[in-house]
């Protein structure tokens, strides 16, 4: 039976997945009365819905989110109608002239059926607001992933968006006895941020109004047990919204996530022993004494350590990143947010950003304190070979402690042989 992993070494796991939240609801109601003076109906649909799809990467206490699906829906329709069964209409003018008894004989009631009608519609449309001065939905998205000793586990996510809404109502009424129409109307839409809001009505009563987009959110936290190095959770109501009577509103709240855990040791350990590779070749003088210019050099420092890792190792180095952080001639590190992005996007250890970014402040240093000899390195192998010794070293370091802290089953004692080795070699050469 194969040996249970420590449940406090799932925190160190590399995490890569996805999570999904979703909102919906939905309403259809619909009601029909009648009484002997009148008759009415009245209805109203909805359907809503609030989705956030996340995909996710790094360890539990460096999680990033990687991309972010985002849906909003909501669509609304409301009607009323309500109809008087008759209607008495007034005499006409000259009726008025005479008195109740001739108006009662020459003049009969003037009874309309059915009688007045009042007719209300509304249309609600709520959308995903999106424009220049608002942020993106993976910019407005949260995740925490908390793992317990016992290999239980937290998830937290919340995802906000701004929503624009478009309202349109009528409110129609019709007069049995002229047959003639009132009309009112009602708008609403959404103006930017930097917009007033306002409302108009007119002479003939209509309104328009301007409101801002709204925040909204969807939020969910769900526990359970790591199993496999894998976070399984199938579609799960967390919240509900029951009906309260027939037609009602009514929502569910689910929350879905596949996460795969992988052990970052042998990542780390097989960069670590590239960078090893690459100072033990940059600190070889023949090379630098070989090397007809800088160009030539940095070919035969590359070739070298790949023969170096290879020897140790017998597989080839891991890939050479498409971004490279590197330190200009005012003593800046350019690419820096790029390259952290990298380590994301490919789902790799964070601590490998923190190794080169160490890197290249060692080179930083040099700039600032030994400037011209920085500047120097641009163009003399010599130079150039102990500058990069020592950056190398730094990040290797960096790596030599976290694998010492986090992966027992590595045995670094050779390898730490070998870093105070060229550590050794690095300062005599420094000295000189």
């Amino acid at each position: 039976m194969a040996q249970k992993k420590p449940p406090d070494r799932l925190n160190r796991l590399i995490w890569e997945g996805t999570i999904r939240i979703k909102k919906s609801g939905s309403k259809d109601y619909n009601k029909e009365k009648k009484t002997t003076s009148m008759n009415s109906h009245s209805s109203e649909q909805i359907t809503h819905l609030d989705e956030a799809m996340l995909e996710i990467c790094g360890s539990a206490n460096k999680i990033f989110i990687k991309d972010v699906t985002r849906t909003y829906i909501y669509n609304s329709k409301k009607t009323s109608f309500k109809q008087d069964v008759s209607k008495h209409c007034p005499l006409p003018s000259d009726a008025m002239k005479h008195n109740i008894l001739y108006r009662e004989k020459n003049y009969p009631s003037n009874v309309k059926k059915p009688g007045d009608k009042r007719e209300v519609s509304e249309s609600t449309i709520k959308n995903i607001y999106s424009s220049k001065d608002c942020k993106s939905p993976k910019e407005m998205t949260f995740i925490r992933l908390k793992i317990y000793p016992d290999g239980k586990y937290q998830l937290l996510v919340e995802s906000k968006v701004y929503t624009e809404t478009k309202i349109n109502n009528t409110n129609t009424t019709t007069y049995a006895c002229d047959g003639k129409q009132k009309k009112k109307t009602f708008r609403v839409a959404t103006c930017g941020f930097n917009e007033k809001e306002e409302t108009i009505v007119n002479s003939e009563g209509n309104i328009v109004s301007k409101l801002r987009p709204k925040l909204l959110h969807i939020a969910a936290v769900v526990e359970g047990q790591i199993q496999d190095n894998s976070i399984v959770l199938k579609e799960k109501p967390l919240a509900e919204v029951k009906p309260k009577y027939e037609g009602d509103y009514q929502e569910t709240l689910r929350v879905s996530a596949l996460l795969r855990g992988k052990n970052p040791c042998q990542i780390v350990y097989n960069e670590m022993m590239a960078d090893i590779s690459w100072a033990e070749a940059f600190a070889k003088t023949e090379i630098r004494h070989r090397a007809r210019n800088i160009k030539n050099y940095k070919y035969l420092v590359r070739k070298k350590a790949i023969e170096i890792y290879k020897s140790r190792t017998g597989s080839d180095p891991p890939g050479v990143d498409s971004v490279n952080m590197r330190t200009n001639e005012d003593c800046a590190i350019d690419k820096k947010d790029e390259y952290r992005k990298q380590i994301m996007d490919k789902c790799l250890p964070y601590v490998l950003y923190k190794r080169t970014l160490s890197h290249e402040k060692e080179h930083v240093d040099q700039c600032i304190h030994r400037h011209t000899e920085f500047m120097q390195g641009m163009n003399d192998p010599q130079t150039h070979g102990m500058m990069e010794v020592g950056a190398y070293l730094v990040g290797i370091k960096k790596l030599f402690y976290w694998l010492k802290d986090n992966c027992v089953n590595h045995d670094l004692a050779e390898v730490e042989a070998v870093i105070n080795n060229i550590d050794r070699l690095h300062l005599m050469r420094k000295i000189k």
